[in-house]
């Protein structure tokens, strides 16, 4: 994902990290040590139930891609780079 991210960030991809570790700062380390540039959200153990009620999401990894207007446009697809570059030359920055 960091590849991916630092190849399309300038042409409009946003990666966002889901952080599911019991503590904060264990997800913290591990973004450190692999350099990781995109922001990471950590869903704290009390709101596991909220999150997985709202995302339908379990576990991790999970790829969603998501349009410019918000529009789920693919979970998990096998050709993430080739969708994503099919969808960010499809509108303007």
């Amino acid at each position: 994902m960091e590849a991916l991210h630092k190849r399309w960030h300038a042409a409009g991809l946003e990666v966002i990290g889901i952080n599911l570790d019991a503590k904060a700062e264990t997800g913290a380390k591990v973004c450190k040590s692999l350099a990781l540039t995109y922001p990471q959200a950590w869903v704290p153990r009390e709101g596991r139930d909220l999150w997985e009620a709202a995302s339908g999401i379990r576990g991790v990894p999970r790829v969603l891609l998501i349009d410019r207007d918000g529009i789920l446009r693919a979970d998990g697809p096998a050709n993430l780079e080739e969708q994503v570059a099919k969808l960010l030359a499809a509108r303007p920055k």
